[in-house]
């Protein structure tokens, strides 16, 4: 116990100075932005209790996820990841995206890693090969947003590159398909969602559905720039019969 409080002062004590950065950084931005005014740069951190994807468990311990994105235009280019706070395992994305009207393509590469192996991450490394397996996941993206100007949002998604083959080695082409609706309610934004796959792959081992949540956000500002969002997620995945709350603080 007494360990893990001193991990969660240190954390505290980390998104205060990444809360002086981001104005700081948003400060600088407001100067430049006379000069280039199609660009807008962002940086954010955020400390969940537990990593859950699309109704998977990924990581049981607290995460730290950072986050820098760059918007131009209809395009945005950007950087996420996540690092354990209590293990070795680490994941780094990348994502490009276009947008048009409510419409956005969006193409990931997921890597994942152990960071107490890095010989074996092999960054370069996009196909299987032998007994050599790809760190890495591409996905494509088609986002539908504001559907017929509601609150509905729907997310088609497929594997294409990378570490998703099946015990005989024949990519599945994983797919998962996600259903949001959004709104606000008492000084808080909430998301319900319903997700799953249509065949066999990553999600599940045939068609099903494997995440209904439902997301509240609330945002306490710092100044009229800034602010940290405290979230409680609650998922079931139907189809593995489990069940996660999870907690978020996000600058």
């Amino acid at each position: 116990m007494k360990l893990q409080y001193l991990i969660i002062c240190g954390i505290l004590s980390n998104t205060l100075i990444f809360s002086v950065m981001e104005i700081k950084c948003q400060t600088a931005y407001a100067t430049d932005s006379t000069e280039n005014n199609n660009l807008k740069v962002e940086l954010n951190t955020e400390l969940v209790s537990q990593y859950i994807w699309r109704g998977q468990l990924f990581d049981y311990h607290p995460q730290i996820q950072p986050q820098i994105q760059l918007t131009t235009g209809n395009f945005i280019f950007g950087i996420w990841g996540s690092q354990s706070l209590l293990t070795s395992d680490a994941e780094i994305d990348f994502y490009a995206s276009y947008s048009y009207r409510s419409i956005t393509l969006s193409i990931y590469d997921y890597f994942y890693f152990d960071e107490s192996n890095l010989g074996e991450s092999r960054f370069f490394n996009y196909r299987n090969y032998d007994s050599i397996v790809s760190n890495h996941t591409l996905d494509a993206c088609l986002l539908f947003d504001k559907i017929g100007g509601t609150n509905f949002s729907l997310t088609a998604s497929c594997f294409f590159l990378g570490d998703d083959h099946n015990s005989n080695r024949v990519r599945q082409f994983s797919n998962y398909l996600n259903l949001d609706y959004s709104f606000s309610y008492q000084e808080m934004d909430l998301i319900l969602s319903a997700g799953g796959t249509l065949s066999n792959g990553f999600y599940a081992e045939n068609a099903a559905i494997t995440t209904l949540s439902l997301k509240a956000i609330r945002t306490i500002p710092i100044n009229k720039n800034t602010g940290i969002d405290l979230s409680g997620t609650f998922t079931f995945n139907p189809n593995q019969e489990t069940l996660f709350f999870t907690f978020g603080i996000k600058i």
